[in-house]
């Protein structure tokens, strides 16, 4: 499955049922989802995070729930969070080098 897939089949998904993605079903006031320390999520994962349908705005993983002394239901599903880094700076040294070819 590609990056893009991932983020704009559950918003599709969302669109055909009528619903309108961006509105939050928690309340205004306790704010964007972030995770359990209070980091808020930037970029894309407002959309997708937010898309979700819960109540609170609060998220997880599994790591951090079993530290918690929680434990994950059997069959319950995980939402993907993409992992973006800015990619590995060319020296002028490598000219030698062919320049990077991105998909």
């Amino acid at each position: 499955m590609k990056a893009y897939e991932v983020v704009i089949d559950p918003i599709l998904e969302i669109f055909a049922a009528g619903s309108v993605p961006w509105r939050r079903p928690w309340d205004p006031l306790v704010g964007l989802p972030r995770n359990i320390r209070g980091t808020p999520y930037r970029g894309i994962h407002l959309l997708t995070l937010g898309c979700q349908g819960y109540e609170s705005p609060l998220w997880l993983t599994v790591r951090e729930v079993t530290e918690r002394g929680g434990r994950i239901r059997r069959g319950a599903r995980g939402t993907p969070v993409l992992l973006w880094k800015w990619p590995d700076r060319v020296d002028d040294a490598d000219d030698d080098l062919e320049p990077r070819r991105w998909p």
